[in-house]
């Protein structure tokens, strides 16, 4: 039976495929703000799963910061990632909408970070 997007499965799942994604691009030294997006969508998806785990529903938004909100008031004991959240959802509109060479190899390494962070504290 396919997974739905009711499963926090599901979401776990693509979460891994655009973590995948950004990995690979991160390697083979790919468009910066393309990674950084794909960081981006994988910890949304990171904290859509969770969201669902903890028995409720979630908006369909691409706001981390919102998602975190609501996962906090569903899993009040989750580790504090405000930081990385904030760094994350910060950089989103320059990599959704690139206007050229935004994303450097520091803000890069900043996204991944951020990224690590919010996977480790969801899947602890």
């Amino acid at each position: 039976m396919p997974l739905s997007d009711s499963d926090p499965k599901y979401w776990f799942e693509l979460a891994s495929r655009d973590e995948e994604s950004a990995e690979i691009l991160r390697r083979e030294v790919g468009p910066r703000e393309i990674t950084a997006y794909h960081y981006h969508q994988a910890a949304e998806k990171l904290l859509k799963g969770a969201i669902l785990l903890n028995s409720t529903k979630f908006p369909f938004i691409h706001d981390l910061q919102r998602l975190y909100g609501i996962l906090r008031e569903v899993a009040p004991k989750l580790p504090e990632i405000s930081d990385a959240i904030i760094e994350l959802q910060s950089m989103y509109t320059d990599f959704r909408y690139p206007h050229g060479d935004l994303v450097d190899a520091r803000r890069l390494e900043k996204a991944h970070t951020a990224y690590i962070l919010i996977k480790s504290a969801i899947l602890s």
